[in-house]
């Protein structure tokens, strides 16, 4: 199998294409409303961006997550105490799967939202585990072609089994090797061929096969120019033709072939 990558690194977001744009004589023609902002600044920066199958817009932000009707927002967080509350009001991302549950990530365990109570189930590793901590700080969540549910935590890669609600782990070799490599994995996707791919923060980006529960390394080589840029991947995406695009903390741009 050959797999085009190509390592992007994103530096000002859209403000950054708006003004090359304009830099290149062209005239993007692009028009902002601003949704309520006095009423979403209150989530903080935003981290995640999804719509539900009843067509509300959610924001997961450092400081809760806002839903949005089109008219008003409705935002959410952590009420210590109270059932049914997020599990922590910092949210790292919201996305929806094929069984149109809404699923958020937080800095403290996994949360579904029921729709019917307006409410949240919460799934967390056990607090009794020496990965608890950092295991609920949940980065991203993928379901696969074969309805798996997988996890990018703090504390490494997990699978979720949402009708018994445990959590397996699986372990990828931790680099550098010296002491200073993390198991942080901020950013998760799968391609066609139905391999999830790993941004870690330091260790490269990892190619995890969920059939033989294998492990493949992409690492930085400072002699080879044709390798990753930074072992610091932040940002995952596959375009159409099955490229995968990484974001990554310096800009630079370079493409890298046969990789798989």
């Amino acid at each position: 199998m050959r797999f085009s990558l190509r390592t992007l690194c994103l530096w000002g977001g859209l403000l950054a294409f708006v003004s090359n744009a304009q830099a290149l004589g062209t005239d993007p023609n692009l028009l902002f409303r601003h949704i309520l902002p006095d009423q979403l600044e209150s989530v903080g920066a935003i981290s995640g961006i999804a719509q539900d199958p009843q067509g509300f817009m959610w924001f997961a932000g450092e400081n809760g997550l806002a839903r949005y009707d089109g008219y008003g927002l409705t935002v959410y967080r952590h009420e210590e105490g109270k059932a049914g509350s997020l599990s922590q009001s910092k949210v790292n991302f919201v996305t929806t799967t094929r069984d149109k549950v809404l699923w958020v990530g937080t800095l403290a365990g996994l949360n579904r939202y029921n729709p019917d109570t307006d409410q949240f189930d919460v799934y967390s590793h056990p607090i009794d585990s020496p990965h608890a901590v950092s295991v609920n700080d949940v980065q991203a969540l993928v379901e696969d072609q074969k309805g798996r549910l997988w996890l990018a935590t703090r504390g490494g890669l997990y699978g979720f089994d949402r009708d018994t609600a445990t959590f397996t782990r699986h372990e990828f070799e931790v680099y550098p090797r010296n002491g200073e490599g993390d198991t942080l994995v901020m950013s998760l996707v799968e391609d066609r061929q139905g391999y999830l791919w790993l941004g870690t923060h330091t260790g490269g980006l990892i190619r995890f096969d969920p059939d033989s529960r294998t492990f493949s390394y992409y690492r930085q080589k400072p002699d080879d120019p044709t390798s990753l840029s930074f072992n610091d991947v932040r940002g995952l995406f596959v375009d159409s033709k099955n490229n995968l695009i990484t974001t990554q903390p310096k800009p630079t741009f370079n493409n890298l072939y046969g990789i798989g």
